[in-house]
């Protein structure tokens, strides 16, 4: 968790958020809200302070949870994601709002077309290919509308991610699109 200062700074963000959600429940307009909330709330940090970033999904990308609710409640994440190589294909389960505060994100958005009555199989497609730059926000809605993948842009991209629930603690599904499989495993 981040320091007291810094943790009670989120904490007010996260409550802003949970008053939009408890307004408007999760809409393209309350997520967008909660994207310009966190612009705003990021501005009074310097992100380069943020330590205790972890190892996450096997592909050089970091994270640290900054603040959670509960297993179920709104956790904010920080995270860095390298040029080397995109994360797996992923979900998280939850809907979620990305802020990249520094670099750029090549997020690239996908969507299931199988049923996903085959298990162990899944068929994708790319949904959207968009690269976020600093500054701006990208989100998504949850299960099925939930599945991506992330990479810095030439250098690093780091970046909060509000999440529905705590994604840390949940299994997630991990898809290779090429081979038309997907499994279950916790983050690593």
């Amino acid at each position: 968790m981040a320091g007291s200062a810094e943790g009670e700074h989120w904490r007010r963000f996260v409550a802003d958020a949970r008053g939009i959600l408890d307004r408007d429940s999760v809409t393209e307009a309350s997520l967008r809200a909660i994207g310009a909330r966190m612009r705003h709330a990021a501005d009074a940090i310097d992100a380069r302070t943020i330590g205790g970033l972890k190892a996450l999904h096997g592909s050089g990308s970091t994270s640290v949870v900054l603040h959670s609710d509960s297993p179920e409640g709104l956790t904010l994440v920080f995270s860095r994601f390298p040029p080397e190589a995109a994360t797996p294909v992923h979900n998280h389960g939850t809907w979620g709002v990305v802020l990249v505060v520094e670099g750029q994100d090549h997020h690239v958005h996908w969507r299931r077309i199988d049923d996903g009555l085959n298990p162990g199989r899944a068929q994708l497609e790319v949904d959207a290919d968009v690269v976020v730059s600093e500054g701006e926000t990208v989100h998504w809605f949850g299960p099925p509308g939930d599945i991506h993948s992330q990479q810095g842009v030439g250098r690093p991209a780091y970046e909060f991610v509000l999440f529905g629930r705590n994604v840390m603690i949940h299994p997630r599904l991990y898809f290779d699109p090429r081979a038309g499989t997907v499994r279950e495993a916790l983050p690593q």
